[in-house]
């Protein structure tokens, strides 16, 4: 998701988004079963929760030469259904909490 988009513009913002966004959504709120999106990429990565629903865009993989500017993580999924993303480089660290 962009970073000032409403969730329903963003189509008319890049030309590379999801172009059925609104449409995923309902199906994926609808669903009750969606604990996290994770998807990518954003050149400074971003996370909102819509519906109850974490939206985590990581952050770009790579943003020039050399591993300074690399960007990957990990999730960890704890015992009390709490999320950890651990972010690495340029991708920031993200607590979700159930």
């Amino acid at each position: 998701m962009g970073r000032e988009a409403a969730a329903g513009d963003i189509e008319n913002q890049q030309s590379c988004a999801v172009k059925n966004a609104d449409r995923i959504r309902v199906l994926l709120e609808q669903s009750g079963k969606v604990r996290l999106v994770l998807q990518g990429h954003d050149h400074g990565g971003d996370y909102k929760e819509i519906a109850g629903i974490p939206y985590c865009t990581l952050s770009a993989v790579v943003e020039g030469s050399g591993s300074k500017n690399n960007s990957f993580s990990s999730l960890e999924i704890i015992e009390n259904g709490n999320l950890h993303l651990r972010g690495f480089v340029k991708q920031k660290n993200r607590n979700i909490h159930e």
